[in-house]
């Protein structure tokens, strides 16, 4: 149950029996996986793997959450914190209808009166420890709004040792509809063993109080 084994997708899809059963008592166990992404335990699954942790998952690459079904957890709301944004924190709610499975999550921005880019945060960052310098990842969120019409924007931005490496990179902006549509945006590691931020944003909103839904979110290295 790879995503796409015959296109040499190896990446575990969400219904993988291999989700949180790995062995991670065996000698040299990585801590992340082989594109830096940290262990991540799906409450959908039962841990039967062995070790600590005992939701490590089988093969190179670890699930993460991805498709809201069952909760938020790695997400935080992001508002824009600049002296001419002082807006509340944007909240957070899983709702039903997604772009991939039944549920997605709500972001809805804190502030009413004010247009200032407001969104969701990886945290703890998923892409915890980067294998290699050079690496592309490639990041796609779905995005939509059914009354809204701001641009919506991915952005990434590389740390190491709290400093920013690289340039902060942002994919192309798509105006929220209320139909599903991909953001995608490649970022090139510049720094071994560094940390990727990732956002999910309303980059421009139209006006203030807007609400987008995001689903569907995936982190990965390509050739």
């Amino acid at each position: 149950l790879f995503v796409n084994a015959t296109a040499g997708d190896f990446h575990l899809s969400d219904s993988s029996l291999a989700i949180d059963e790995a062995n991670s008592s065996i000698a040299d166990w990585p801590t992340n996986d082989a594109e830096g992404l940290r262990r991540w335990d799906d409450p959908s699954k039962t841990n039967g793997g062995a070790g600590s942790p005992a939701y490590a998952d089988i093969g190179a690459y670890e699930s993460f959450n991805r498709s809201f079904e069952f909760n938020e957890n790695g997400w935080i709301p992001y508002d824009d914190t600049s002296p001419s944004c002082p807006n509340p924190a944007p909240t957070l709610l899983r709702v039903a209808g997604g772009q991939l499975g039944s549920w997605s999550l709500q972001v809805t921005a804190g502030g009413t009166q004010d247009t200032c880019q407001f969104g969701i945060n990886d945290s703890a960052n998923w892409v915890a420890v980067t294998p290699f310098v050079g690496a592309r990842y490639r990041v796609t969120a779905y995005v939509k709004s059914d009354s809204h019409n701001g641009q919506a924007r991915i952005r990434v931005r590389e740390y190491l040792g709290g400093q920013q490496k690289g340039t902060t990179t942002l994919s192309a902006a798509v105006t929220l509809s209320p139909t599903w549509t991909q953001l995608t945006v490649d970022y090139v590691v510049v720094a071994l063993g560094s940390t990727l931020d990732i956002q999910v944003l309303d980059y421009a909103p139209a006006i203030g109080g807007e609400i987008f839904q995001t689903d569907n979110i995936s982190i990965g290295i390509v050739p």
